[in-house]
């Protein structure tokens, strides 16, 4: 299974870091201000989150290929306006050019029109695509997607069932951070900065107006599932948070290094849980909290690291962790891996 981790300006510089961790795939986002005065392409607001411009981007992506490790920009806001295509396309042939491996899209006309425009791009669909069965899959394919992010809520055996199917893709599975409660494929909420709509989501309200890293969910996770999906060793997983700092990505990637080489030596999925909680014990210095993304049969017991857990409110909903305070959380306090 890969690892696929993300990368912003602050933690550019752990790239080299993060590979030997154990990440083999790097994905970000980039501005273009000749198109839009907002961060709208990626679904990611504000601060360092997003590389000024198509060449810094670039470069980061260069540096990347020349450890070895594949790179793919997000463009994967559900839809652009028709007079952004030309523009976005020409982003996607210096970017290609420049030796990106992938970008990952939502919006089906602009995957048709980058097809067209490069046949042999690879085209990641993004979770936003809300791809929850075998047929859409199969469309999706069809139009051009050699990989799909599959929603977080669907269930271990829909995922076998979607990547069992005879689509010839690739699968890619969200499994750390960042927990919305809502379908965000078919969301009505309003994400971009600067609406006055009582219909605001909270989340990208924090994503616009505060630092990175604030408002998210450090403890959602996805990682016990992957017992029950063990025998598909071409999922890439991939750690969600573009605006958090290098250390708690460092952490990330360990973490999940570790449970993919507890898969083959774990009788049961309860044992492997259970494993996967005392790891994350040893990585992050906290407990498992329990917050799954994918639903499995039986979750790590409460006690599993014997430490009590306190409530804290994030997101609107109160979560049972220790998680660090949220202006800390765009920080780099492992102590480990360097600075960022």
């Amino acid at each position: 299974m890969i690892i696929h981790c993300p990368l912003n300006q602050k933690t550019a510089s752990m790239l080299n870091v993060f590979a030997a961790a154990g990440a083999e795939e790097f994905y970000l986002g980039y501005r273009n201000a000749g198109i839009s005065k907002e961060d709208c392409f990626n679904r990611r607001f504000g601060g360092l989150t997003n590389f000024d411009s198509v060449e810094s981007a670039l470069a980061v992506c260069e540096n990347a290929g020349r450890i070895g490790a594949k790179t793919f920009v997000a463009i994967n806001e559900l839809f652009y306006p028709e007079s952004w295509h030309d523009a976005l396309i020409d982003d996607v042939k210096k970017l290609s050019a420049g030796g990106v491996f992938g970008f990952i899209v939502s919006d089906i006309n602009l995957i048709i029109k980058l097809k067209k425009a490069d046949s042999g791009l690879f085209i990641v669909l993004s979770s936003t695509a809300h791809v929850m069965n075998v047929k859409s899959a199969a469309f999706y394919k069809g139009l051009g997607a050699d990989r799909i992010v599959l929603p977080r809520q669907l269930s271990p055996a829909e995922i076998a069932k979607i990547a069992s199917s005879p689509t010839d893709c690739c699968y890619e599975l969200i499994v750390t951070n960042e927990e919305c409660p809502y379908l965000e494929g078919v969301c009505s909420y309003c994400h971009f900065p600067g609406e006055e709509s009582p219909n605001m989501c909270r989340q990208a309200t924090l994503f616009n107006h505060l630092p990175a890293g604030f408002g998210y969910s450090m403890d959602s996770c996805g990682v016990c599932a992957l017992y029950s999906l063990r025998n598909r060793k071409d999922f890439v997983l991939k750690i969600a948070g573009r605006g958090l700092g290098g250390g708690l990505i460092f952490k990330d990637i360990r973490f999940l290094k570790s449970v993919v080489e507890l898969i083959d030596g774990s009788e049961s999925e309860e044992e492997y849980g259970r494993k996967c909680a005392e790891s994350h014990k040893e990585v992050f210095g906290e407990r498992c909290g329990r917050k799954c993304y994918y639903r499995v049969g039986r979750m790590p017991d409460l006690n599993v690291t014997g430490e009590t857990a306190r409530p804290q409110m994030v997101q609107g909903v109160v979560k049972w962790s220790s998680s660090l305070s949220y202006d800390n959380l765009s920080e780099d306090v492992s102590g480990e891996g360097g600075g960022n």
